[in-house]
């Protein structure tokens, strides 16, 4: 998913498909980790601000 916002229904999506989806938020923390960062910043719209779609992985 390429979006930031859709991902506000990623889990909901997946368990609906059979299509293979790559989520963007767990690629994003597993790349943060993988590099060890401790502080990151995460430019979206204001929508996407004040969710918790990427905070809760993160």
């Amino acid at each position: 998913m390429c979006g930031n916002t859709p991902h506000l229904l990623f889990d909901q999506i997946q368990a609906r498909t059979d299509l293979p989806l790559l989520s963007i938020v767990e690629t994003a923390v597993a790349a943060a980790q993988q590099l060890h960062l401790q502080l990151l910043a995460l430019l979206g719209t204001k929508f996407a601000m004040q969710n918790d779609f990427f905070i809760k992985p993160f």
